[in-house]
């Protein structure tokens, strides 16, 4: 798999990672592995911009530094292709050792965005496994960053923003009754995404990181939208 966002970019970097930590994520993260000297260098400085930016709270657990380092490495590789990277509605991330019973909806989560609080949830049993096993279409960061991105793009008007929710637009409009029935049928796309729209957007996010070749050749307008709001292609 090739990764190349769609623009090119020249890059000074002031800040980075220790080599510590690249080397961790090279051993964790698939996409990071797969990335040119310079795009890595940019990840890396992403990276690090988002471990400064945000606040970690552990509930009944350590957040290390290496969760940490996941953590934000899942923040990055959604919005690589992006210039607006930091979800700007978000400042804090809370993290639980397992499931948890949300004070939104007081029944149990492993993972939920709260705009209004400017916090994203992690159960890290889950967020973890999201990353240990990357083909199954199941990525709890992915996933809970794709509704930070679409909420900070909602919040705050830019460009940037504008373009991915047309795109998203694009997305809903694609998914006729027609289409969700023959998903459902070949089981390909879980049926969480079918709970609405929102959880429809992150649970294709998923799909586009962890089987984007199958995503694109079974709905191949489904896949272009997200190349559309990414600006990132995964299959070249």
């Amino acid at each position: 798999m090739l990764v190349r966002p769609l623009y090119s970019r020249k890059f000074i970097f002031f800040n980075t990672l220790t080599k510590e930590a690249q080397d961790y994520l090279v051993s964790k993260v698939p996409f990071y592995k797969q990335l040119s000297h310079s795009e890595r260098k940019a990840f890396q400085f992403r990276v690090y911009r988002f471990l400064d930016s945000h606040t970690f709270v552990g509930q009944s657990i350590e957040v290390t530094q290496e969760m940490k380092l996941l953590i934000a490495a899942m923040a990055v590789q959604l919005t690589f292709g992006l210039k607006n990277y930091m979800y700007d509605l978000f400042h804090t991330i809370i993290v639980y050792p397992t499931s948890y019973r949300s004070t939104l909806t007081d029944a149990m989560h492993d993972g939920e965005a709260n705009p209004n609080l400017g916090i994203l949830v992690f159960s890290w049993e889950e967020f973890a496994k999201g990353i240990r096993v990357n083909n199954d279409n199941l990525n709890l960061g992915l996933h809970e960053f794709m509704h930070g991105l679409h909420f900070s793009f909602i919040r705050y008007v830019s460009k940037e923003g504008a373009s991915f929710l047309g795109s998203y637009e694009t997305l809903l409009e694609l998914c006729t009754p027609e289409l969700i029935e023959k998903m459902k049928i070949d089981s390909y796309v879980r049926p969480y995404a079918f709970t609405n729209s929102f959880e429809l957007l992150s649970v294709f996010a998923e799909c586009f990181f962890e089987s984007p070749y199958i995503l694109k050749q079974r709905y191949p307008s489904v896949y272009q939208q997200y190349v559309n709001m990414l600006n990132l292609d995964l299959v070249k």
